[in-house]
């Protein structure tokens, strides 16, 4: 059996929004995540994996490559599971390996590698992701066996609509040269699609627009931001590995690197976990909250950051103001990957309980919980 972590998130846009100078002024005018997502299924059938990368990889040999495995959609319900591929190694297939032995700072490097390009195999992880049209929201799927990379799939998509989409409309594509950075005089390559739109007789351009947010837990119908001015204190944990000593004797040690090599030991108990804890008073901006939420949304693993309110000596802790939930698949052990039938399958046999995770936090839902005491 395996265990996913569930972690949603907003759908703030999905489709054509009006060409403004302002970019974060949003003016819907055509188009849904539904329609995007439809167009992306009918796109992607008869094509391999390897046909599945939505750009160029001549125009862009260094881009990181994304593949897709499929889209399966629920006809009652409208819910939409994709699996992306992100390719491991680098863009023109070399995968490296270093040996676990090796000494850092050596002069050799002691690494292998492969070329993957000329063989039948592209080395890859899978993430999984689910679309609920009905409460306007994604979520990503992470188990043992995958990863999850929301930035990316909202980039897969964008390049999708942008190089095979139409929607109807007529679209124009312009490139022009813009400085990498402004520490280089090296240019790069940009393009952009406008997508022409007509209401009563008065045409405008539109461009794509994805943009997600972490799904925050409301905690009593406040947010973390709100709570910003009563924080007193940060406190940051995390867990590093200190080796202790081995005091057996030198008969005993020897036997147990001469087992190792055979029966597959290791040295894990002269290894034990080290507890770090920080604490800085007072409390992050509301610039540094957002991305503390936002850069470990994907990142199931992540130990924590904690917040001491006013008045209280509870820590309110960051991972609780994320929508998470999780998901078990019995049949799985994690050596295959699901395919989006499977996976949709599973989630439909649990929608309602996984849904529970949204409906909690819905801003709503009179029914609140004590910050203080949580």
């Amino acid at each position: 059996m395996e265990t996913g972590i569930v972690t949603f998130f907003d759908i703030k846009a999905c489709g054509f929004y009006r060409l403004k100078k302002n970019a974060e002024e949003l003016e819907h005018k055509f188009g849904d995540a539904d329609d995007v997502f439809s167009e992306l299924e009918k796109w992607l059938r008869n094509k391999s994996v390897e046909e599945s990368i939505p750009w160029d990889v001549d125009t862009h040999p260094l881009r990181n490559r994304t593949y897709c495995r499929g889209v399966a959609v629920d006809d009652e319900t409208k819910d939409r599971v994709i699996v992306i591929y992100r390719a491991l190694g680098s863009a023109k297939g070399r995968l490296h390996a270093v040996k676990r032995s090796a000494a850092v700072g050596a002069s050799e490097s002691e690494t292998a590698k492969t070329i993957t390009n000329d063989n039948d195999y592209i080395w890859v992880e899978p993430c999984y992701y689910w679309l609920i049209p009905e409460y306007n929201k994604i979520a990503s799927i992470v188990f043992p066996h995958s990863g999850a990379d929301t930035a990316r799939m909202r980039n897969y998509i964008f390049n999708f609509v942008v190089n095979h989409g139409d929607f109807g409309r007529a679209k124009n594509t312009t490139s022009f040269s813009k400085a990498r950075t402004s520490y280089s005089d090296e240019d790069i390559l940009v393009s952009k699609t406008v997508f022409k739109f007509d209401e009563d007789g008065k045409e405008c351009n539109c461009v794509f627009k994805f943009l997600t947010e972490i799904t925050k837990v409301n905690k009593p119908g406040e947010n973390l931001l709100e709570l910003r001015e009563d924080i007193t204190q940060t406190i940051i944990r995390d867990t590093t590995v200190a080796r202790t000593e081995d005091t057996r004797q030198p008969l005993l040690r020897l036997m147990s690197n001469v087992l190792s090599e055979f029966l597959g030991g290791d040295e894990s108990k002269f290894k034990k976990p080290k507890k770090i804890e920080v604490k800085i008073d007072g409390a992050p901006s509301e610039q540094e909250i957002k991305d503390l939420l936002e850069r470990n949304a994907d990142d199931v693993d992540w130990v924590d950051v904690g917040f001491v309110l006013k008045d209280s000596t509870r820590p309110v802790w960051l991972k609780r103001y994320m929508a998470r939930t999780s998901i078990f698949i019995d049949d799985s052990d994690g050596v295959e990957h699901l395919s989006p039938e499977k996976l949709l399958s599973e989630i439909k046999s649990v929608r309602n309980d996984l849904i529970q995770a949204i409906i909690y936090n819905d801003s709503s839902n009179d029914e609140s919980i004590n910050v203080a005491e949580a």
